[in-house]
């Protein structure tokens, strides 16, 4: 557009319609009225498409084919210059300004309005073609993505822009006037006369990038309406995500209890993800999965629950949580947990008298069974007062992987000093004791000798 000059204070350009529109193959007018003669020099209409401009009219008596002059400027008196183009043709759209120029000088200082814009109907929408030729692009976060889209006209006047996202969502993204995009730029140089691209490139993706992206013709205008859209080019930001960790519940948990496992994954994005759970290779159906974003990462995390009651088996038992995700690329994310690291198997306790072989000495037993893990310590207490505590050195193995252990106490016995409480008590895995006592019980051969036995000899163990 023309700056406007100050030729004269009294002089000026009046071009009353902002826009014309006709049909291709009608006739258009474009009026324009001077309000002084006094300025020397001539008016000269112009044409202007995008950054480019070209004489249209000089009411110089040229031929200008379909162009023509409304009135007579050869009248003295004469302040209108509207022309009127015959025979429309959709190539005639553009932006057309009546410009007074000043003779005096170097003939300088132009003089003119805002100008009229031309539209012309019919086979605009049918001449005009905005190709995105990728439905879809793939880029890992740190990548540059190239969304491409080319026209096969400059037609009509307007600019180009791009939008991502539609309905509600949609939101201006990119034009091409020279601003500043953070990581956005042009790839050709859009101030080029015949450049029909209009391809933009995103450096540096990061996952909230993801979404569609929509390379649009406007119609200059007041309010530059839409004209047309491209078809869309959907960018994919695929983040991979985390190896699954799987968590089992605390405290740890008896047979016959119903516990939590939870698999957790972040980092990935799209938010589209599967996870599947398995025990000893058998899938779980009864499972809660959640997906949630990251708001600071613009990436998505999962937290996925998994019930299941425990048995004393499952000792043996592994979980498996399965996390597959379009990132991996048709591979599996696996994360597991051995049911043994949260099963407790409380023991049972059972307690026994054997005499030994040599007189006045009698073993008491102590039976731990069936108990997970092996973490365990074991008290001695005749009549109450502590007399020995020991941890499990040697030990059963049971089929369904639990522990069993049997120790024993060799003790003095004597019909003088009457019975003799003595108590087991076990102390498993950090929960509270359990106790089983036992009176030891004089036989009538003990009785009989009544004298005690130093318990110094070497002496044969009972079996158990």
């Amino acid at each position: 557009m023309f700056p406007a000059g100050a030729a004269t204070e009294e002089l000026k350009v009046i071009q009353p319609e902002k826009s014309v529109s006709v049909s291709a193959g009608e006739s258009a007018t474009l009026n324009c009225t001077v309000t002084s003669l006094l300025t020397v020099g001539h008016i000269v209409w112009y044409k202007h498409v995008g950054q480019h401009q070209q004489i249209f009219y000089r009411f110089t008596g040229e031929q200008f084919p379909r162009v023509q002059n409304v009135t007579d400027v050869s009248m003295g008196n004469n302040m209108d210059f509207s022309i009127l183009i015959s025979n429309v043709t959709f190539g005639d759209s553009g932006n057309y300004y009546c410009v007074k120029h000043n003779t005096s000088g170097n003939d300088t200082e132009p003089q003119s309005e805002g100008g009229t814009v031309l539209y012309v109907h019919g086979a605009a929408r049918e001449e005009l073609k905005i190709t995105q030729p990728e439905k879809s692009i793939s880029v890992s976060p740190g990548e540059s993505a190239t969304l491409n889209c080319t026209v096969n006209s400059l037609l009509p006047v307007g600019p180009i822009v791009w939008y991502k996202g539609v309905g509600k969502h949609r939101q201006f993204f990119y034009r091409f006037t020279g601003e500043q995009f953070p990581r956005v730029k042009n790839i050709t140089d859009t101030s080029q006369r015949k450049n029909m691209d209009f391809s933009i490139s995103i450096s540096n993706v990061i996952p909230g990038d993801s979404g569609t992206y929509y390379c649009v013709k406007l119609r200059k205008s007041e309010d530059d309406k839409e004209f047309q859209s491209g078809g869309g080019t959907t960018l994919y930001v695929h983040a991979t995500p985390s190896v699954p960790e799987v968590l089992g519940p605390a405290p740890k948990a008896a047979p016959e209890e119903k516990v939590n496992f939870i698999c957790r994954s972040q980092g990935f994005s799209p938010s589209n993800i599967s996870v599947k759970w398995f025990k000893d290779g058998n899938e779980l159906s009864d499972i809660q999965t959640t997906v949630k974003p990251e708001l600071k990462s613009h990436t998505y995390s999962v937290f996925s629950t998994a019930p299941l009651v425990l048995h004393i088996a499952d000792i043996n038992s592994e979980i498996i949580c399965d996390v597959v995700h379009v990132a991996l690329q048709k591979t599996t994310l696996r994360g597991s947990a051995r049911l043994s690291d949260i099963i407790q198997v409380p023991p049972t306790l059972e307690m026994s008298q054997q005499p030994s072989e040599v007189r006045n000495l009698t073993y008491i037993a102590c039976h731990v069974k069936k108990f997970y893990p092996l973490r365990l310590r074991l008290s001695w207490f005749e009549n109450g007062n502590i007399s020995r505590i020991e941890e499990p050195s040697t030990f059963t193995v049971n089929k369904d992987g639990t522990y069993s252990w049997n120790t024993w106490l060799l003790l003095k016995t004597s019909a003088q000093e009457g019975n003799l409480v003595v108590t087991c008590q076990v102390e498993h895995d950090g929960q509270p004791p359990i106790i089983k006592t036992h009176t030891v019980v004089v036989n009538e051969k003990q009785k009989e000798e009544g004298t005690d036995t130093t318990s110094g000899e070497s002496l044969p163990l009972p079996y158990y």
